[in-house]
Formats: C-alpha cells, sequence, structure tokens
C-alpha cells in the first residue's frame, strides 16, 4: 500500500513556487483587495516580487477600476507550519489609506491546510502555465463581478421604483397637510407659507424598500405624523423620486430637526423647484431646502434645492443644458464641502458662486435669517446678487 503523502510532499508535489499558490487562491485574494476597497489588476501577480526583505510596493485600483497611489500591496514570504513540517508560502499585505480600517493581509496557510487534510486535488502546473491560469481565473472574477452587477443593478432599479410609489402614495389627499405656520418648521419667523412644495405627514404610509446597507428588503415608513415632507423630483424628467422627511423636536426655545430620505431612493438629479414663478433667465441652485426657502422670498430668481452639497454640481449641470444662457447661482454652506462642490459647478457648468455666511462653520443663509431676521438677510443676499451680476456684466463687456 502506497504511504499518504506528507504536508511538505503535498505541497511540493502541487506547487512550483510561491505565486503558482497565489494563483491557486486568486478569488481569496481578491476578497482581501475588496477589503480596502481596491482591486487586482489584470497583471497583479505577473508584476508582484516576492521578497523576504525588501517591500516592493505595487499599487491598485480601485474597485471602481480607477487607479489610486493611496491603494498598495507588497508580498514576502512567510510560513504555514503543520504539526512538525513547514512550507513556505507567500503573504500579501494590502493597505489605503482611504478606508478607516485599511489593512488586510492575505495568507494562504488555513486553505492548504484544509485542502491537504480533503486531500483535494489542485490544478497542478509549473511557472510556465501560471500566465495563463491567472488569466483564467481573472476572467472568471469579472465575468462574476458582472453578474454581480447587473443583479445590483436591477435591485437599485427595484427598490427606486418602490421608493417612487411609496412617495406618491404619501402625497395623494388625506395623507397629507399643508403648513400653515412655517416658522414652527423652520425657526425662521415672518417665513411666508408655501403650500406647494412642503407639507405635513397626517398619515403615515408603508410598503417594502430595499436596504443597501443590511442587504434585504424591509417594511418602511415613508414618514411619521407630524414630520415635514418635502418632495424631491428629478430634474431631467420631473418624477416624483423620493423624498426628505424632517422630524423636528423642540428643546425649550430651541429647535432640533432630524433629516432624512427614504432608503433605496435617488438623491443625485433630484431637487425641487419652490418659487411660484419661474424666472428661466436665472436661477439659484442651493444646498439645503431650508436655505431655499429663505432666498426665494428675495425673488431674484427661479429657487431650486439640490438637498446635498454634491448634489448642486448635479443640478447646475442640467440646468445649464437646459438653459444655456441663463444666470445659474449657488448658494451652499460655509464649509469645506460647500466650497468644493460649489467650485465643481463653477468649473464643470459656469455657475456664479454666492459665498455664505461667515456666521460660524457650516453657516447658511438660513442661519443668517434666525440671526437678523429674514428682512434683512434678503436684503443682504439681493445686493450680493446684484454685486455679481455687475462682475459678471464687466467681464462680458471687456
Amino acid at each position: 500500500m502506497k504511504d499518504k503523502p506528507t504536508f511538505s510532499q503535498w505541497f511540493e508535489s502541487n506547487f512550483s513556487s510561491p505565486k503558482a499558490v497565489l494563483v491557486e487562491y486568486l478569488p481569496e485574494i481578491q476578497d482581501a483587495a475588496a477589503s480596502i476597497g481596491a482591486s487586482l489588476p489584470s497583471d497583479f501577480i505577473s508584476r508582484l516580487q516576492i521578497s523576504n526583505h525588501n517591500k516592493n510596493f505595487q499599487y491598485l485600483p480601485t474597485v471602481k477600476g480607477i487607479k489610486d497611489s493611496k491603494q498598495s500591496a507588497y508580498a514576502r514570504l512567510g510560513k504555514t507550519i503543520l504539526g512538525s513540517e513547514t512550507v513556505s508560502v507567500p503573504i500579501i499585505v494590502f493597505t489605503s489609506f482611504k478606508v478607516k480600517n485599511g489593512d488586510a493581509t492575505f495568507s494562504p496557510s488555513s486553505y492548504l491546510i484544509r485542502d491537504f487534510l480533503a486531500k483535494r486535488k489542485v490544478f497542478k502546473y509549473n511557472d510556465k502555465k501560471i500566465d495563463q491560469k491567472y488569466s483564467d481565473k481573472i476572467l472568471e472574477l469579472e465575468i462574476e463581478a458582472e453578474k454581480n452587477a447587473k443583479a445590483n443593478d436591477l435591485l437599485k432599479e427595484k427598490a427606486s421604483t418602490a421608493v417612487a410609489q411609496l412617495c406618491a402614495a404619501q402625497l395623494r389627499d388625506g395623507f397629507i397637510q399643508t403648513v400653515s405656520n412655517p416658522e414652527s418648521y423652520f425657526n425662521v419667523a415672518n417665513l411666508p407659507v408655501n403650500n406647494r412644495t412642503e407639507f405635513i405627514c397626517a398619515r403615515s404610509v408603508r410598503d417594502m424598500l430595499y436596504y443597501q446597507s443590511k442587504g434585504q428588503w424591509l417594511e418602511t415608513y415613508s414618514a411619521s405624523p407630524r414630520d415635514l415632507i418635502i418632495p424631491m423630483y428629478d430634474i431631467r424628467d420631473g418624477s416624483l423620486q423620493n423624498i426628505q422627511k424632517i422630524t423636528i423636536h423642540r428643546h425649550g426655545n430651541k429647535l432640533q430637526s432630524k433629516k432624512r430620505f427614504l432608503p433605496g431612493g435617488r438623491l443625485v438629479n433630484q431637487c425641487n423647484f419652490i418659487s411660484e414663478v419661474f424666472n428661466p433667465e436665472c436661477f439659484i441652485v442651493t444646498e439645503g431646502y431650508k436655505t431655499g426657502r429663505v432666498i426665494d422670498c428675495s425673488e431674484v430668481g427661479t429657487t431650486v434645492p439640490a438637498f446635498s452639497a454634491n448634489n448642486v454640481p448635479n443640478i447646475v449641470r442640467e440646468l445649464r443644458r437646459m438653459f444655456p444662457d441663463s444666470l445659474i447661482f449657488t448658494a451652499t454652506d460655509f464649509d469645506l464641502d460647500g466650497r468644493i462642490y460649489q467650485n465643481k459647478a463653477k468649473e464643470e457648468s459656469n455657475s456664479i458662486p454666492i459665498p455664505a455666511p461667515t456666521l460660524f462653520d457650516g453657516a447658511d443663509w438660513a442661519d443668517l435669517a434666525e440671526a437678523i431676521g429674514i428682512k434683512l438677510t434678503v436684503e443682504k443676499f439681493k445686493l450680493t446678487v446684484e454685486k455679481l451680476k455687475e462682475i459678471v456684466l464687466i467681464k462680458e463687456a471687456g
């Protein structure tokens, strides 16, 4: 009877080199890279230098395929021990400066011991066949990733459809009420009533929505009674896609609000048109809805809240496409995100940034209205816009 091979004999008979080990467990290496937000380029193993001492870094693309010098990997030789036997194995260390836990280590030890004990026959090949084997594995992973992407796209589409239906149900007669006293929700005295774009939830509506963070469909309420509801429409086709629900809490004289969107609903390219009179010659895209409500009192143009700083360039881009000759202003918060996306909109779509009030970090025009009143705020805003218009006219003239 033939003796069973020892662990080291099994290892040596199946793997001609350290890189052959890596090719065999390529899907597991892919998972380790993905844990730091990176992916493996098609020449990853062929370029990988395995060393006992030197760390020869290889930069990795993100999972979206974008090259990024902040994500890298290097390989070194380590050991796998089973009983009294030791074999040398390659270990890959992944590092990223873009994720919170930006380190991941791949070691084949547990996989090797598992396969040896199960007497698994791994693909036997020499170094000359590694490139082909690696290419085959990469192709398998890419096909699987494409399938997963299509499945995810389908789930996103189903989820956004469910959200849109839930929003439409919430806005039907009997489920909402008009806001007769907006000051109680926005804490801005003398804010005019607007029955076109904001409502109070009078009766909650439920449906099944897909939670991407949980990876499952769960029953969800669109809003709870007394929540403020702001419809969000796709600027490209005007379809209702989401709502912003604002829950108000009062602590003494202090008003606190919590803003949320429906999970699974679209956010990119979603906006609202606050102004009662549509002026196609001048638009003011605001970061938040409350800021838009205050600014709209100035009546200097059509006010369009984008609901977030990173959505401002998207809304400006679409407005520029539809109204190429219009003046488009942007009003974001006094913080880093506000400045970044305001400048992005300016560079991409030739919009005009309106400086935010500097009361404190993160302040906006609504905060100024709370501090000095809506009348003085509107006057200050009008003056600011007029000065910016004069600058534009001077540049165009000369």
